[in-house]
């Protein structure tokens, strides 16, 4: 877990393996986060394809290479100019052009089809008085603001009707396009950025912006009550492999970007708690589209026709 505070912005991350993974093989979320002086930051989360031989190698490319570009956009700013959506827009989609052809090279490199380094990526950047985000893939970005909880960017079953629930689109797959999301907000305290591994846990149906505040509530809680990384890292480490989590197979991960100094607005509700194999609809997609076998990952979809 990293934990990096500055005046205006305090930025926590946190990876937990999949508890039913063999303990030999690397886990396969990756995430990457910088932040500047000035409060500004990026963060970029991935999470690699589990049927995928080199996935793990594709989603820590791509979040290095992500951050680097957003990076190289906000050092391009001058101290008093603002981030904007237009120009925040333009420098995260060169950013998921930068992190594509980052793993392209990759797997050219070893020989191999860029689809062994299947990854989704989600990416922000942002300072106290804005942020932008992107996504290619499922995962999410939710930003928080005094009053609600709200995604940053749609959710990819919002966008693209699959025909499996379980079905998302790669950053490593031709039709990348189809799943790409821009958001952009002027006003939040919070942005949570997570790879899918937590969709079970932050999105709910039945909840006004369909987006489980429990779930977010209760992990902000447990940051700001702690006195430091370590405690932190034991907080939300213990809450992430407790049994709740522990139903579902997938790698987790979360990094979170947050104001310093102000409390936490949203009572602290009941959470509501609601894995990895690969198949696909055609031929042409069997390699590069990933799926998450028969723990559909919506478990409200159920109840709710999409």
């Amino acid at each position: 877990m990293d934990r990096i505070e500055s005046e205006d912005i305090e930025i926590v991350a946190c990876r937990v393996k999949g508890p039913n993974k063999d303990t030999e093989k690397p886990c396969e979320d990756a995430y990457s986060t910088k932040r500047f002086s000035d409060g500004r930051f990026t963060i970029a989360v991935a999470d690699g394809l589990g049927s995928k031989s080199f996935s793990h190698v594709g989603a820590e490319t791509a979040t290095s290479a992500a951050v680097n570009a957003l990076a190289d956009y906000v050092e391009s700013l001058d101290t008093d100019t603002p981030i904007e959506e237009d120009s925040a827009a333009d420098a995260l989609q060169n950013a998921f052009q930068k992190a594509f052809e980052a793993v392209q090279r990759e797997a050219e490199s070893r020989d191999i089809k860029v689809s062994q380094l299947g990854t989704t990526l989600l990416a922000v950047v942002g300072e106290p008085g804005a942020v932008a985000g992107a996504a290619v893939g499922d995962g999410g970005i939710v930003y928080t603001t005094k009053t609600k909880h709200e995604s940053l960017v749609p959710p990819e079953w919002e966008i693209i009707d699959f025909p499996r629930n379980s079905m998302t689109i790669p950053l490593t797959h031709d039709e990348r396009n189809r799943s790409y999301r821009f958001g952009f907000e002027n006003s939040y305290q919070q942005v949570a950025v997570f790879s899918d591994g937590f969709e079970q846990h932050t999105w709910n149906l039945e909840e006004e912006n369909n987006i489980n505040a429990s779930f977010f509530s209760s992990v902000t809680k447990d940051i700001t009550e702690s006195s430091s990384s370590e405690e932190a890292s034991k907080l939300l480490g213990n809450a992430f492999t407790n049994k709740n989590f522990r139903k579902f197979s997938d790698d987790k991960t979360l990094a979170i970007a947050r104001l310093q100094n102000n409390e936490w607005p949203l009572p602290l509700e009941k959470t509501n708690n609601s894995s990895c194999s690969d198949s696909s609809e055609s031929k042409q997609h069997e390699e590069d589209i990933k799926v998450r076998g028969e723990h559909i990952k919506y478990s409200y979809l159920s109840q709710t026709e999409r």
